[in-house]
C-alpha cells in the first residue's frame, strides 16, 4: 500500500470520524514499542481536553501515533481493522468482506495487539472490575479508561513482555477465565504465535453492535441506556433513627448474580450502554436515579431500560438496608418529559424479577400524582408470582424474557413492540401448563404503555 494514503486529508478524516475512545484505542495500538510514555502522556492529555469540552482533543494523539509507527500505512490499516472502522477502510478500498489474507498484519507491536484483543472483549462492568484490581497494584493511577490504565501499568513495569502474571491473576479474579488463556500466551512471550493473532483478527467481522467492541464506546443515537440495580447483600438498617422504618426482614434475593450477568450480556448484545450499580441503600438508590436522570445526555440514546434486581412490594423498591423507596415518587417521575425531554417518545422499560405488589395500577398511579400525558412509552414488566429457577441458578422469568429479546439482535433494534412480542410469546407458552406448587399461572404483567 503506497504511503500516499497517509495524506493530510486522510489523517484529518481519521481524526474527525472516530470518537474519543477510538482515538485512545488507536493510539494504544499504533505507538511503537519504546514510545509507551509518550503515548500515555498524549492519551491523558486527550482525555483531559475531552472532559473540558475542548475541540482540540481530536488533534492530540493520532498524528504523533502515525509518526511513531514510521508513517507506515500498513500499520494504520491494521489498527483500523482492529477498531472495525469500516467507513474509513472503505475510503482506501477495504470492506468487511475483505479476506483476512489481504489484511496487513504484523506491522503493530504484537504484545500490545494481544493486550488490546483482551481489553476489547471486556464490557464496561468487567473493565471497571479490572481497573479496581489494577489500581490495587498501582494506587497512583487515577484514569478510568482501561487502555490508559493498562498502558500506565506497562510504563510502571507492573506488566512486561516477559511477565503478565498480574494481568492473568486479575482476569481470573473478575471471572473472565475465557481470557486467561490469551493472557498466558502473552505471559509466556508467545505474542508472535499465529493462534493469538488469528483469534484477534477473527473478531473483526463481529458487528459494532456486539458485546465485543461497542460496550465501552462513546454512545451514539442508535444505542440505548440500561441501568441494572443489583441488590445482592441486604441487611437491616442499624441506624436507631431509621430502624422503625424497616417493615420486614428482607433476605438476599437468590439467583440475582446470574440474572445480573444475563441481563448485562443481553443488553450489551443489543447495542446498549450498560451500567451496573450494586448494593445501594434507599438513599443511594434515590441519588443514583437522579444522577442518571440529570447526568445522561438523553439525546444520544434511543431508549432507557431499568432493571431492579431487588425485593419489591406494593409499588415499593427495597434498598440494601431494607428501607424502601416509592416507584412513582422516587423513580418513574424523573424519567417523564418534564425531567428528561430527550426521552420523550422513546421506549422506557422497567423490569422487576419479583411480583411488584397487589395494589391496582390506579392506586399506584394516584400515589405519584399520575398524569398519563407525561408518561408516554413507559412499560413496566413483572411476573405475577415467584417463579422457579433454571439450571444455572437464575430466575426463569429473566432467562425467558432475555431469550426472547435476543431475537431482536438480528436487526440491532429493540423497540416497544419487541418487549410486547416477547411478553406475549412467553405468556402464551406458559398458559399451556401450570408450574408445580403454584395454583396461579406464571404470566408477565405490563401496564402504562
Amino acid at each position: 500500500m503506497a504511503k500516499s494514503i497517509l495524506s493530510v486529508s486522510f489523517i484529518r478524516s481519521v481524526e474527525d470520524s472516530m470518537d474519543w475512545y477510538d482515538h485512545i484505542a488507536f493510539s494504544f495500538l499504533l505507538f511503537k514499542h519504546g514510545d509507551e510514555l509518550v503515548a500515555l502522556e498524549q492519551m491523558q492529555r486527550l482525555i483531559q481536553l475531552h472532559e473540558r469540552g475542548c475541540p482540540e482533543w481530536k488533534r492530540v494523539a493520532i498524528h504523533l501515533a502515525i509518526q511513531s509507527a514510521g508513517m507506515d500505512p500498513n500499520a494504520v490499516i491494521e489498527a483500523l481493522f482492529q477498531l472495525k472502522q469500516w467507513k474509513l477502510l472503505w475510503l482506501i478500498g477495504y470492506s468487511v468482506s475483505t479476506p483476512i489474507k489481504y489484511i496487513p498484519r504484523g506491522h503493530l507491536f504484537p504484545f500490545r495487539v494481544g493486550l488490546f484483543c483482551i481489553l476489547d472483549q471486556l464490557d464496561r462492568y468487567d473493565a471497571n472490575l479490572l481497573n479496581r484490581f489494577i489500581n490495587s497494584f498501582d494506587p497512583t493511577n487515577e484514569f478510568q479508561v482501561i487502555e490508559v490504565v493498562v498502558l500506565q501499568w506497562i510504563v510502571n513495569g507492573i506488566i512486561t513482555t516477559n511477565d503478565c502474571s498480574k494481568l492473568t491473576i486479575a482476569l481470573g479474579r473478575i471471572g473472565r477465565n475465557d481470557l486467561v488463556n490469551l493472557s498466558v500466551q502473552l505471559q509466556d512471550g508467545r505474542t508472535e504465535a499465529s493462534p493469538l493473532k488469528d483469534e484477534c483478527f477473527n473478531q473483526i467481522k463481529i458487528s459494532n453492535h456486539s458485546t465485543t467492541g461497542n460496550s465501552r464506546h462513546h454512545p451514539s443515537s442508535s444505542t440505548g441506556y440500561c441501568l441494572i440495580i443489583h441488590q445482592k447483600n441486604i441487611y437491616r438498617e442499624r441506624d436507631p433513627t431509621l430502624k422503625h422504618r424497616v417493615e420486614l426482614n428482607v433476605p438476599n434475593y437468590h439467583g440475582n448474580e446470574v440474572d445480573c450477568r444475563t441481563l448485562r450480556e443481553t443488553f450489551l448484545a443489543l447495542g446498549y450502554r450498560v451500567e451496573v450499580a450494586e448494593d445501594l441503600t434507599n438513599f443511594d438508590l434515590k441519588q443514583k436515579i437522579l444522577d442518571v436522570s440529570r447526568g445522561v445526555n438523553w439525546m444520544r440514546y434511543n431508549s432507557l431500560v431499568l432493571c431492579f434486581l431487588s425485593h419489591c412490594t406494593k409499588g415499593q423498591i427495597f434498598g440494601s438496608n431494607s428501607l424502601s423507596i416509592s416507584f412513582n415518587k422516587d423513580i418513574r417521575k424523573y424519567f417523564n418529559e418534564c425531567y428528561c425531554p430527550g426521552l420523550k417518545g422513546k421506549l422506557k422499560a422497567m423490569i422487576f424479577p419479583t411480583p411488584f405488589g397487589s395494589n391496582s395500577v390506579l392506586q399506584w398511579d394516584s400515589e405519584g400524582g399520575y398524569n398519563r400525558n407525561l408518561y408516554d412509552n413507559f412499560l413496566v414488566i413483572w411476573p405475577t408470582s415467584y417463579v422457579s429457577s433454571v439450571l444455572n441458578g437464575g430466575s426463569q422469568f429473566i432467562t425467558e424474557l432475555t431469550s426472547e429479546l435476543k431475537k431482536s439482535i438480528a436487526t440491532y433494534d429493540i423497540s416497544l413492540q419487541s418487549f410486547k412480542t416477547a411478553i406475549s410469546t412467553i405468556n402464551k407458552r406458559n398458559s399451556l401448563h401450570r408450574y408445580k406448587n403454584y395454583s396461579q399461572l406464571w404470566l408477565i404483567l405490563q401496564w402504562n404503555v
